[in-house]
């Protein structure tokens, strides 16, 4: 049906266009912890173009998501379908 896929699409517009006009850093990541997505604020508070961003991995700029702690928090996103902690992001500049 023509309108049900017109109001997805409208749906998904709508989510993207608040999840990239939040003043939030969101990362989407695979779980291998590469980046799979990005939005806008996490580009330009990081200071990379959205590119560059998409080759690292959480673990080149979260310093607590290490490749030690990173499949414990998979394993805690999975089972509690989220995740929540406090961290500090590594800049390009490596200023934190």
């Amino acid at each position: 049906d023509l309108s049900e896929r017109k109001r997805a699409q409208d749906a998904e517009r709508l989510a993207r266009y608040t999840i990239d006009h939040a003043t939030l850093a969101i990362f989407w990541t695979h779980p291998d912890g590469s980046f799979a997505d990005v939005n806008a604020f996490a580009v330009s508070s990081l200071g990379y173009d959205r590119d560059s961003l998409l080759r690292l991995n959480i673990g080149e700029v979260d310093t607590h998501a290490t490749a030690e702690r990173w499949p414990q928090y998979r394993r805690e996103l999975r089972d509690t379908g989220t995740l929540t902690f406090v961290t500090r992001l590594r800049r390009r500049d490596g200023e934190k």
